[in-house]
Protein backbone atom coordinates (compact mmCIF):
# COMPACT_ATOMS: atom_id res chain seq x y z
CA UNK A 1 0.00 0.00 0.00
CA UNK A 2 1.38 3.71 -0.99
CA UNK A 3 0.01 6.82 0.78
CA UNK A 4 1.95 10.29 -0.70
CA UNK A 5 1.18 13.34 -1.31
CA UNK A 6 3.36 14.51 -4.29
CA UNK A 7 3.78 18.48 -4.94
CA UNK A 8 1.03 20.30 -6.03
CA UNK A 9 3.09 22.75 -8.53
CA UNK A 10 2.00 25.44 -6.86
CA UNK A 11 3.89 27.77 -5.53
CA UNK A 12 4.76 27.79 -1.83
CA UNK A 13 4.81 31.61 -1.11
CA UNK A 14 1.30 33.15 -1.24
CA UNK A 15 -0.31 30.05 -0.66
CA UNK A 16 1.13 28.04 2.22
CA UNK A 17 2.47 30.80 3.99
CA UNK A 18 0.46 31.62 7.52
CA UNK A 19 -1.00 34.98 6.45
CA UNK A 20 2.93 35.75 6.47
CA UNK A 21 3.41 34.98 9.65
CA UNK A 22 5.80 31.59 8.54
CA UNK A 23 7.60 31.56 5.44
CA UNK A 24 8.15 27.60 4.07
CA UNK A 25 10.90 27.10 1.38
CA UNK A 26 10.01 25.93 -2.04
CA UNK A 27 10.28 22.25 -3.00
CA UNK A 28 12.74 21.10 -5.92
CA UNK A 29 10.35 20.50 -7.78
CA UNK A 30 7.12 21.32 -9.03
CA UNK A 31 5.92 24.40 -7.07
CA UNK A 32 4.96 26.01 -9.82
CA UNK A 33 7.07 26.22 -12.35
CA UNK A 34 5.67 23.64 -14.71
CA UNK A 35 3.57 24.14 -17.20
CA UNK A 36 0.65 21.17 -17.30
CA UNK A 37 2.28 18.73 -19.62
CA UNK A 38 5.31 19.01 -17.75
CA UNK A 39 3.56 18.13 -14.73
CA UNK A 40 1.74 15.96 -16.30
CA UNK A 41 4.66 14.21 -17.40
CA UNK A 42 6.13 14.46 -13.75
CA UNK A 43 3.75 12.72 -12.08
CA UNK A 44 3.40 9.75 -14.87
CA UNK A 45 7.09 9.20 -13.99
CA UNK A 46 6.50 8.90 -10.10
CA UNK A 47 3.62 6.59 -10.49
CA UNK A 48 5.86 4.61 -12.77
CA UNK A 49 8.50 4.56 -10.03
CA UNK A 50 5.94 4.12 -7.44
CA UNK A 51 4.45 0.44 -9.63
CA UNK A 52 7.67 -0.63 -10.16
CA UNK A 53 8.74 -0.70 -6.58
CA UNK A 54 5.31 -2.05 -5.67
CA UNK A 55 3.79 -5.54 -5.27
CA UNK A 56 1.28 -6.63 -7.58
CA UNK A 57 -2.09 -6.13 -6.70
CA UNK A 58 -0.67 -3.24 -3.88
CA UNK A 59 -3.39 -0.55 -3.58
CA UNK A 60 -1.66 2.96 -4.21
CA UNK A 61 -3.48 6.39 -2.46
CA UNK A 62 -2.01 9.72 -4.62
CA UNK A 63 -3.32 13.35 -2.78
CA UNK A 64 -3.57 16.33 -4.89
CA UNK A 65 -4.97 19.86 -4.83
CA UNK A 66 -8.35 20.65 -6.52
CA UNK A 67 -6.38 22.71 -9.14
CA UNK A 68 -4.20 19.57 -10.83
CA UNK A 69 -6.64 16.67 -10.45
CA UNK A 70 -7.29 16.45 -13.80
CA UNK A 71 -2.54 16.09 -14.60
CA UNK A 72 -3.03 13.37 -11.39
CA UNK A 73 -5.75 11.53 -12.94
CA UNK A 74 -3.95 11.75 -16.53
CA UNK A 75 -0.73 10.15 -15.50
CA UNK A 76 -2.92 7.40 -12.98
CA UNK A 77 -4.69 6.30 -16.08
CA UNK A 78 -1.59 5.64 -18.20
CA UNK A 79 -0.11 3.53 -15.74
CA UNK A 80 -1.94 1.44 -13.49
CA UNK A 81 -4.32 -1.22 -14.99
CA UNK A 82 -7.19 0.19 -13.23
CA UNK A 83 -8.33 3.21 -10.84
CA UNK A 84 -10.52 2.28 -8.38
CA UNK A 85 -13.27 4.64 -7.55
CA UNK A 86 -13.44 6.53 -4.49
CA UNK A 87 -12.81 10.29 -4.20
CA UNK A 88 -11.10 11.76 -0.56
CA UNK A 89 -11.52 15.59 0.16
CA UNK A 90 -9.84 17.13 2.96
CA UNK A 91 -11.36 20.66 3.97
CA UNK A 92 -8.39 23.00 5.56
CA UNK A 93 -9.30 25.64 7.32
CA UNK A 94 -5.72 27.03 6.00
CA UNK A 95 -2.81 26.08 3.92
CA UNK A 96 -0.78 25.10 5.96
CA UNK A 97 0.44 21.49 6.50
CA UNK A 98 -1.31 21.05 9.72
CA UNK A 99 -4.50 19.35 10.45
CA UNK A 100 -7.22 18.89 7.76
CA UNK A 101 -9.70 20.75 10.12
CA UNK A 102 -9.70 22.67 13.02
CA UNK A 103 -12.84 23.49 15.07
CA UNK A 104 -13.84 27.15 15.27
Amino acid sequence: MVFTDPPFNVAIEGNVSGLGAIHHCDFGMACGEMDQAQFTAFLTQACELLARHSADGSLHFLFMDWRHIGELLAACRSVYAELKNGVCVGEKSHGNGGPLSQPP
